[in-house]
């Protein structure tokens, strides 16, 4: 069989009404210089700045991510400025967001699968607990009255800033 479609074409899904309902809300500096906060409705994230003149929530970024974003907790590195953003989604992942100010984008700096794809009640990322210290992140599940959680050290951070600046 042929296939008829065009090497160039791109397929893109989009809706035409955002959803209205918050499901998570954090707060922290992820830009390095300002107090943002950062909502999650559904399928999307948002990231929110006060207008100290006005009053009002300005809305600096929205990205549509490609699944149901399960949890979100912030997390700053020891000795940092700004803060970094773990997401547990449906598709089985947590994944590390940076927010680049100068580019206006969220980019992934992690990713780590941790099970199947779906809402599983066996899948961790249904909770997420960050230390305040930065030092590592805890994911969690719940299937029926236990718990399981994993605990994710960050040292591919220590070790890429170590190598950076060192060689």
């Amino acid at each position: 069989m042929s296939s008829n479609v065009a090497p160039n074409l791109y397929l893109y899904h989009a809706t035409l009404m955002k959803t209205g309902a918050i499901t998570h809300a954090i707060a922290g500096s992820f830009s390095g210089q300002h107090q943002e906060i950062l909502i999650a409705r559904g399928k999307s994230l948002e990231l929110l700045r006060p207008d100290i003149n006005t009053g009002r929530l300005l809305s600096i970024l929205s990205v549509d991510v490609f699944g149901i974003i399960r949890s979100m907790q912030p997390f700053r590195l020891t000795g940092g400025q700004k803060d970094y953003i773990v997401v547990g989604s449906d598709s089985g992942k947590i994944s590390i967001l940076e927010y680049l100010p100068d580019k206006n984008v969220f980019q992934k700096v992690h990713e780590e699968t941790f099970g199947r794809t779906g809402c599983r009640r066996i899948v961790p990322g249904q909770y997420v607990a960050a230390d305040p210290k930065g030092r590592a992140v805890m994911i969690g599940t719940h299937n029926f009255n236990s718990y399981r959680f994993e605990i994710v050290a960050f040292f591919f951070f220590f070790f890429f800033f170590f190598f950076f600046f060192f060689f």
